[in-house]
């Protein structure tokens, strides 16, 4: 589990990994996000359970939200990240996107519209 804070909309976010998957297999498998939002007044983070209209995007070097709408996808209230550990045959150059909505990861490249964003990679990607 990691810790990381974005500045576009004020939040955190965590990953939580499966231990027997590390152990089993050698590599860290994303099991799910939890998101949260600075509450700056009342000085606590505040779990989210719905990002809206918003597409989160997790890079190794960076992190933004979107608005599914300007971007033209069919749906917001998703993570869209890179995770090498997914394995090969997971995710399409280590790119998933985690779904708020039912908590599923899917590959990149079963997600009409996202895949769409990243021909070829975009920098914040980090692929090498």
């Amino acid at each position: 589990m990691y810790l990381s804070y974005y500045s576009c909309t004020q939040g955190l976010f965590h990953e939580d990994f499966d231990e027997e998957d590390v152990a089993g297999m050698g590599w860290e498998r994303t099991v799910k996000f939890d998101v949260f939002r600075l509450d700056e007044e009342g000085k606590k983070w505040v779990e989210l359970t719905d990002l809206g209209e918003r597409v989160l995007f997790l890079g190794d070097d960076c992190a933004f939200s979107a608005s599914a709408k300007d971007l033209n996808l069919g749906r917001g209230n998703c993570v869209v990240f890179r995770d090498d550990g997914l394995g090969f045959n997971r995710v399409l150059n280590g790119m998933g996107v985690f779904c708020l909505d039912d908590g599923k990861i899917s590959p990149l490249s079963e997600c009409a519209g996202f895949s769409e964003l990243f021909c070829p990679p975009p920098d914040w990607v980090g692929l090498q």
